[in-house]
């Protein structure tokens, strides 16, 4: 009987340890597979903060159906692989050491120049070089982006004019209509003569404020029935002239006789990336920006810096400052300070500023 007891007993021992011993292998594998699931955790997201989302496979055939009239012209669209973060800044760094550092005005240190550098890298890549231009008029008159890329105008050294634009999205935001219907009429033609696989012309109003569905918008009445001193107006004036800031315009206008000449509508509009999203783009792949919008440049590019990251932000904006220059000076200030609070190296080009971004949290230049 006593033997029995002890038996017994014994057996729940041995049991009670092999049991033990399970749960200390157990709890030992549960801390093993955690610890690879979190060391596989870290590597994802150390990839992901390396990764940038500048370097995307984009649908460019969903992109550029929006825009029948340009891409239908060729039967070849952009590459889907968008020129992206690794591309881009040591090209710009390069770049810049080469041209900018001194900066000399009469030198290299250009917007075209950069263009030009940039969308060579794309061709040579098979990437897309893609790009906004907001006040982007009927695409040629005064249009710096069709001087570089089109007319190959203020080039660098042994450059050879682009013969095949494929390699370039241009994004081109105009808000009077008349200069739309002639901006859709240039990029026919880019695309019948240079090749250009798409355009994505976009007939709104940019707002600095992504809360607005309306605002107002002055321009010039250059209509047909427009008052005849109207129309004798210059072309600059009369098809260039367009702006948010409709105080400014009238007291232009009223100074040389002619404030019945402007006209103000109110428009649908939207931020830069709202647009671009209703086009299924995104504003993280901006690899350049071009902004000319008659002294409201400083309100766009505030609102604009506010919507992303600093280290999505686009590295090359170009922008006019004649009319802050001259009205605006405190608030094209501002502006500056903001901007280089966000690293950009600002170069004045004369009537514009080439904005030059060579930091990123998520991309390191000395990888040149």
């Amino acid at each position: 009987m006593a033997m029995a007891q002890f038996m017994r007993a014994c057996l729940i021992v041995f049991i009670l340890l092999f049991v033990t011993i399970l749960l200390v292998q157990y709890s030992s594998m549960l801390s093993q597979l955690k610890k690879v699931l979190n060391e596989s955790d870290i590597k994802k997201e150390t990839k992901a903060i390396l990764r940038t989302d500048h370097y995307l496979n984009v649908d460019v055939k969903k992109v550029c159906s929006v825009s029948p009239d340009i891409y239908s012209i060729n039967d070849h669209f952009p590459p889907s692989e968008f020129m992206g973060l690794e591309e881009i800044l040591p090209v710009l760094k390069a770049w810049h050491d080469s041209n900018c550092v001194p900066y000399i005005k009469e030198q290299n240190c250009l917007f075209a120049s950069i263009g030009q550098h940039l969308l060579h890298h794309a061709i040579q890549q098979n990437k897309t070089f893609f790009t906004v231009q907001v006040g982007a008029m009927d695409g040629k008159s005064n249009d710096p982006m069709y001087s570089m890329f089109v007319r190959g105008e203020n080039t660098f050294t042994d450059f050879k004019p682009f013969d095949n634009l494929r390699n370039w999205l241009p994004v081109l935001i105009e808000p009077v209509p008349v200069n739309y219907n002639a901006l859709i009429d240039t990029y026919r033609t880019i695309a019948e003569t240079k090749h250009l696989g798409c355009a994505i012309p976009i007939n709104a109003l940019v707002s600095y404020n992504s809360s607005k569905a309306t605002c107002p918008f002055c321009y010039v009445n250059a209509h047909e029935d427009a008052p005849e001193d109207c129309k004798a107006l210059p072309d600059w004036q009369r098809l260039q002239l367009g702006t948010l800031d409709c105080d400014y315009l009238r007291n232009y206008f009223l100074n040389i006789g002619k404030v019945h000449c402007v006209l103000e509508d109110p428009l649908s509009c939207s931020s830069i990336t709202q647009l671009l999203s209703d086009k299924f783009l995104s504003s993280e792949n901006i690899a350049m920006l071009q902004i000319d919008i008659e002294g409201y440049e400083h309100m766009l590019l505030e609102g604009f810096m506010k919507e992303l990251p600093d280290d999505k932000l686009p590295y090359i904006i170009h922008f006019e400052h004649k009319v802050m220059k001259e009205y605006l000076k405190k608030q094209l200030e501002g502006l500056k300070d903001a901007m280089e609070d966000k690293g950009y190296i600002l170069y004045d080009q004369g009537e514009d500023y080439l904005a030059i971004k060579l930091n990123s949290t998520n991309f390191s230049v000395n990888k040149l």
